[in-house]
């Protein structure tokens, strides 16, 4: 099956053998990407999609490796990291990352390609770029108007990702326990544990305003008015 279809909570899983087919998924979903495939190798590619009220957590895996050039607009952002193998994209002023074993952070606004070596598997959490700003203008208490720019790339050393596999490990506990037992409440929780991990672990160029000091119980038009000065 190649149908981009999910649920409010759900989960879908796909196997691909040719490019063909792969592009087809993806037209369906409306994104319609340029795939690269190297022609030497037969095409493998599987693909996990674990749905979360629209937040995504996909796991996937290609022994033959594949790429693609963006050509929708999109507003998300992804939070990927590789366990084996390379995944390696290109992103605006940022130029060309890759990484094998660390966790990337790419704003859809800035992607130009990405491409994943033969033998690579990746975790990727999808979140839409509006939802993770209202998320964070709850955090501050007042409207977030600059965009997030997160750093790329965090090192092996980063706290960040483990915090957030203990969470993503969570899902697909939560998903494999099946239908009777799921709880959207429980999926909600879920959802936020994964946006303010992101927001208050991961550094980007507002991170210094979820730290600054403005007394106890301080009202919101307080926290605008010495964010303003």
């Amino acid at each position: 099956k190649s149908r981009c279809t999910v649920t409010s909570i759900n989960i879908s899983s796909v196997h691909f053998k040719s490019a063909d087919s792969l592009k087809e998924y993806y037209a369906n979903c409306g994104l319609s990407p340029a795939i690269n495939v190297e022609s030497a190798k037969s095409f493998d590619y599987r693909k996990t999609t674990y749905s979360l009220n629209g937040m995504y957590l996909c796991s996937t895996k290609s022994l033959s490796g594949w790429g693609f050039e963006k050509q929708a607009v999109t507003d998300v952002y992804f939070i990927s990291f590789t366990y084996a193998g390379v995944s390696a994209w290109e992103m605006g002023k940022v130029g060309r990352v890759s990484v094998s074993q660390q966790m990337c952070i790419i704003d859809s606004a800035n992607l130009v390609q990405g491409n994943y070596a033969p033998g690579t598997f990746t975790d990727t959490i999808m979140i839409e770029a509006d939802l993770l700003h209202r998320e964070f203008s709850s955090l501050i208490g007042y409207p977030a108007l600059e965009r997030l720019n997160f750093v790329p790339v965090l090192p092996k050393s980063s706290k960040t990702w483990p915090l957030f596999r203990s969470i993503v490990d969570t899902i697909k506990l939560y998903f494999d326990a099946g239908r009777d037992v799921q709880s959207p409440i429980a999926a909600s929780y879920l959802k936020q544990a994964l946006l303010l991990t992101l927001l208050e672990s991961a550094p980007h160029n507002q991170s210094s305003r979820l730290t600054m000091k403005t007394g106890e119980a301080c009202p919101k038009f307080v926290n605008r008015a010495i964010d303003y000065m």
